[in-house]
């Protein structure tokens, strides 16, 4: 009674394919069609663990958190507390070079723009004397110009934000273990 475009299957079809699975049809006239689809996921526990596995290679670590604004502070500390992360804060690019200056740190979290001193002129100092420690930028400019001047200063990467927290997680992991199994 009611025709249509026949866009739906195709849609449907698309779809099940991006997500590498697969469609199907049984027919039989007179009694109807059966569609149907596969699709393989991830179980969930396999997730949580590898969640846990990142968690327990951040326990212990120290970080320092880079931020001038109060709110993110918070959420980032709350973040990394609760990774199991010894977490110390500097407001500012200077409060970051004399902390890093005095202090071992496994990671810096720097943002990039900051008053007194911005992220790339304190990782450009820092640098000076420490070319080990990994530095990654926290930006909410996406702008390439940018990334680039903080990687020529000397970051080893960078995250945008707002970020994911599971990002911010590997990210932390791969730079911690890499750094440990240099050292």
């Amino acid at each position: 009674t009611y025709g249509g475009s026949g866009l739906g299957l195709t849609i449907s079809q698309r779809l099940v394919e991006l997500m590498g699975g697969k469609i199907g049809l049984s027919s039989e006239p007179g009694k109807g069609s059966d569609f149907y689809f596969t699709l393989t996921f991830e179980k969930v526990l396999a997730a949580e663990k590898e969640a846990d596995e990142i968690i327990q290679s951040l326990q212990g670590a120290r970080i320092l958190m880079v931020e001038d604004i109060e709110f993110n502070v918070k959420m980032a500390e709350r973040m990394l507390t609760n990774w199991h992360a010894n977490v110390d804060v500097a407001s500012n690019g200077k409060m970051a070079v004399e902390k890093c200056r005095n202090n071992h740190y496994d990671v810096v979290l720097m943002d990039i723009q900051m008053p007194v001193m911005d992220g790339v002129t304190a990782t450009r100092l820092i640098r000076e004397f420490d070319t080990e420690t990994p530095i990654i930028a926290l930006s909410a400019c996406a702008s390439p110009e940018i990334h680039q001047e903080a990687m020529d200063a000397g970051m080893n990467s960078a995250l945008m934000k707002p970020f994911n927290p599971a990002d911010l997680q590997k990210s932390l992991q791969r730079w911690i273990n890499s750094k440990h199994k240099t050292a």
